[in-house]
């Protein structure tokens, strides 16, 4: 029997994130006559736990920290020999690195799936120790990958890593699977705006929810799908902004093709981003994209979506404008360049593989 390579996927847990779903759908997607996928996760919440594929081994270190980890994850690695260990989020990347050294026979590949300035402005006070981090491990990765060429640009100039290990990988979108059963209901005139993601500071919904007080378009609703830490905070404001008939929090869908088909516009106020997976999601279902130009990589996908698909908004000012411009939607197709279709970068990614294999 020839033997195949096992390949070791690392996430901190599995919540509701793009960059843990990202990393899930490339591990799915390798053919199991040629590699032995293997998951292994610091701990073992999160919603995300039903989507592994079936029959890959779930190793959970039941630990409460990426650090506290450390130990555990060095034990299990010496037990599945991977030839490749492939790992996503800066606080992985760096846990995983320092392991580096004890596996020379193992080739790392770290996925960066934000740009870094919301990995600095999140750690607040260790930001600076993080900016030493980042090109002190970061050199010990066989290759860098990021889904889009800003994070990688920032990398560079920021940090000064050096290009030279760096490759862009696009985030997958298996069209296939994006399911629309029923044609949306009438509008009865109200424009239906629907955002999605984690509920947290780095995707602007405090600041859309807020801006919408000065909105003087015609009559909107707001569904905000997503779970996270600023449920509360966002709840309250809604409260405080008498908008409970207009902004709803449904909570996380697993599949929300259904409420982007039949949304009429897809907001993206984020302070940053990587490469959004929802927006990418809401184009593949129709539904044209407004987002600020901030949030990463969204200016890439907006160079290479049809016409009018994203429009991209300098502040929250501009959102808005560009928002009471939306007219309800007509007839849909999808607006999602080909470049993410699940084929074409699985293909990349297996591609990248052989490569370290080699």
């Amino acid at each position: 029997m020839t033997h195949k390579p096992v390949i070791a996927f690392i996430l901190p847990d599995l919540s509701a994130g793009g960059a843990e779903m990202v990393l899930i759908r490339l591990m799915n997607a390798l053919p199991r006559e040629k590699y032995d996928p293997v998951l292994v996760t610091v701990r073992s919440d999160g919603v995300l736990k039903d989507f592994i594929g079936p029959g890959i081994p779930f190793h959970p270190l039941h630990a409460s920290h990426v650090t506290m980890a450390l130990p555990k994850l060095y034990k299990k690695l010496r037990e599945i020999n991977p030839a490749v260990v492939v790992s996503t989020m800066a606080h992985m990347n760096f846990a995983t690195l320092t392991l580096r050294p004890f596996f020379k026979n193992t080739k790392f590949i770290v996925r960066e799936s934000t740009v870094p300035d919301c990995t600095l402005e999140e750690r607040g006070a260790l930001g600076p120790v993080i900016r030493m981090l980042y090109p002190m491990l970061y050199r010990l990765a066989d290759k860098i990958i990021a889904p889009a060429q800003i994070i990688l640009e920032k990398m560079n100039s920021q940090l000064k890593i050096p290009s030279k290990t760096m490759g862009i990988l696009p985030n997958p979108v298996d069209i296939s699977t994006i399911n629309i059963s029923t044609p949306p209901a009438a509008n009865n005139g109200t424009i239906r705006f629907i955002a999605a993601g984690r509920l947290h500071p780095e995707k602007g919904f405090d600041r859309l929810i807020k801006a919408l007080k000065d909105y003087h378009g015609t009559a909107w609703h707001l569904t905000l799908l997503g779970e996270g830490e600023q449920r509360e905070q966002l709840e309250y404001m809604i409260k405080a902004l008498k908008f409970e008939d207009k902004v709803s929090l449904p909570g996380f869908r697993r599949e929300p093709w259904q409420e982007f088909s039949a949304a009429d516009c897809f907001l993206l106020p984020s302070r940053w981003e990587g490469l959004p997976n929802a927006a990418l999601e809401a184009l593949a279902c129709g539904t044209p994209v407004i987002a600020m130009r901030d949030a990463g990589g969204i200016v890439e996908i907006a160079a290479e979506a049809p016409q009018g698909a994203v429009t991209l908004a300098h502040t929250m000012q501009d959102f808005l404008k560009a928002m009471e411009k939306v007219a309800p939607a007509q007839q849909k197709k999808s607006l999602m360049p080909e470049r993410y279709e699940k084929n074409r970068v699985n293909a990349d990614f297996e591609k990248l593989l052989q490569e370290m294999l080699a």
